[in-house]
């Protein structure tokens, strides 16, 4: 007979295993209880329970401990984190056997979205003080993440409107298809005798007594005169009937379209206090956005990541689809959790907005942005030595001069233009040539023959043209180029690898405590591997 190792269920021990052996030394759980046990958690903020009276309450450490520990293994949902809580050993360690249920867990998260900001905060000095931020070159970029909504419970100012507009028509189609049934149900039901009569000695009774009173008023004339008065006062009734039904459809039509008309203009009302075209009706903060080749209800998360270690360092959530106006309030968010500008930071044509950069300079903060090919050209231009970009501004005296001729080009007025993604109004100068007509230039120059060739000066223009000038630098060229190395692999981490592809929470707020949440368990990887190596310094 072989000698097999069997499972004992029978086996007693004199002394129960010491919890501490539960888990190697190793364990991504010891570095996560290392890590809470470090914090101060009521200094960021963490609620605890004042009361003494009632059954005892988990502690903040505890439940941040399972928390950070199920987004370090990819289990998000607090059901989830429930079900590994009584059945995962690193989990039940962490926990010392206590089992909170996922209403605790969500009661927790729920009333701590802004301390779970501080904890990650918190990851991020702690890779500073460890060397492991260089805030020599750092990369800012944005993805969308579907919300936890579904589109069908979305309304949209184009159909509301064209719904308002064709009101009449939908109302009259939707009355015609009820008149339609009712005829149809009264055709089916057209040739049945009533119940009554149903019955063979029954019929034959009351067609003897109608023949015989026939016979009876065609013998007397007076009876005769009775019974078509009888009948003009039936005609009279019915015709009278008919007419109060047509009246009472009317009235009908009316309160539905005065019903319609209230629905809609409270759901315009709506859009417009949340200045949008499309709002969800359960998550409000939520705004379509291009997700691939469709348009979804999303949210923009956004980090900032630091090029030695691949450390997030800035993080935030916003409800623009586009990533024009995030670039200085992510490097706001960046130079708050570090403490310290970086040397540099790149960002993609999506950051290209004027007035961000023209802010970031102000501010003190180098930014390479990728500029949009068409910045400074005109489309269809024949002379490529007349584009915008050709001509030089005079900032003391507020003009610009033309390449060829040496012309001034004076103001003209400030014109207002409508951006058509964020419904924000925006302000631009224009400077146009007053001596166009005896120009020899004028056809290749300006489109139109009425007035002479405008210049649109928009908010940040100086700013726009240094990052021209930089991007004509190779070794800026080359930087630039990195970009893509820094910061999308992390968004591959998170988005293929961690499974992080819909949001699980409702509301601006506390997607970004989630964001923040996994942008801290990512922070902890790289932790958990240097502190493999040798213990962490926490300050």
């Amino acid at each position: 007979m072989k000698n097999e190792i069997r499972a004992n269920y029978r086996q007693k021990f004199v002394l129960p295993h010491s919890l501490e052996e539960w888990v190697g030394k190793g364990h991504p759980a010891r570095f996560i209880r290392e890590f809470v046990e470090a914090l101060n958690l009521d200094k960021y903020g963490f609620k605890r329970r004042k009361r003494e009276e009632g059954r005892p309450n988990y502690s903040p450490e505890l439940l941040l401990k399972i928390w950070l520990y199920g987004y370090f293994e990819k289990i998000y949902s607090s059901r989830k984190l429930e079900k590994a809580c009584k059945n995962q050993l690193p989990l039940i360690w962490l926990t010392t056997m206590n089992y909170p249920d996922h209403n605790t867990l969500w009661r927790f998260f729920r009333n701590n979205r802004g301390a779970i900001k501080e904890v990650y905060k918190a990851s991020v000095r702690v890779a500073v003080g460890n060397d492991m931020v260089g805030l020599v070159l750092q990369a800012v970029d944005g993805t969308k993440i579907r919300a936890d909504a579904n589109i069908k419970k979305s309304i949209r100012k184009k159909s509301l409107k064209k719904l308002l507009k064709n009101l009449d028509e939908i109302v009259e189609e939707v009355f015609r298809e009820i008149y339609e049934t009712e005829e149809k149900e009264k055709d089916k039901g057209g040739y049945a005798l009533p119940k009554k009569l149903q019955d063979r000695d029954e019929l034959k009774k009351t067609i003897k007594e109608e023949l015989e009173q026939i016979n009876k008023s065609n013998k007397n004339p007076k009876k005769q005169n009775i019974e078509s008065k009888k009948k003009k006062e039936f005609k009279q009734e019915r015709s009278k009937k008919k007419t109060s039904k047509k009246r009472n459809r009317e009235m009908k039509k009316l309160s539905l379209k005065r019903e319609v008309k209230k629905k809609v203009k409270k759901k315009l009302e709506k859009l417009k206090e949340a200045d949008t075209n499309n709002l969800h009706m359960v998550d409000k903060d939520a705004r379509i956005m291009r997700l691939g080749p469709l348009h979804r209800f999303c949210y923009n998360a956004q980090v900032v990541v630091d090029e030695k270690e691949q450390i997030i360092v800035g993080a935030g959530v916003t409800m623009e689809e586009t990533d024009n106006h995030q670039l200085t309030n992510m490097l706001e968010r960046m130079k708050e959790n570090t403490g310290e500008k970086a040397e540099k930071t790149l960002a993609d044509t999506g950051y290209f907005s004027g007035e961000k950069l023209e802010e970031a300079e102000k501010k003190g903060y180098n930014v390479l942005v990728n500029v949009p090919a068409s910045i400074g050209k005109r489309r269809g231009n024949i002379d490529e030595s007349l584009s915008k970009n050709k001509f030089k501004y005079n900032e003391k005296g507020d003009y610009y001069v033309c390449p060829k001729t040496g012309n001034k080009l004076l103001f003209s007025r400030i014109a207002i233009r409508k951006d058509k993604q964020h419904y924000r109004e925006r302000k631009h100068r224009e400077y146009v040539c007053k001596s166009y007509k005896d120009c020899k230039y004028r056809d290749i120059c300006n489109y139109s023959s009425r007035q002479g060739r405008v210049i649109r000066r928009v908010p940040g223009e100086g700013s726009i043209m240094k990052q021209v000038e930089k991007l004509k630098n190779e070794k800026n060229q080359e930087q630039l180029k990195r970009r893509k190395m820094i910061v999308e692999p992390v968004f591959g981490w998170i988005k293929n690898n961690n499974h992080v592809r819909r949001w699980l929470f409702r509301g601006l707020k506390s997607v970004d405590a989630q964001w923040n949440l996994v942008c801290t368990a990512v922070n902890l990887r790289k932790l958990y591997k240097k502190w493999l190596d040798k213990p962490l310094v926490y300050n």
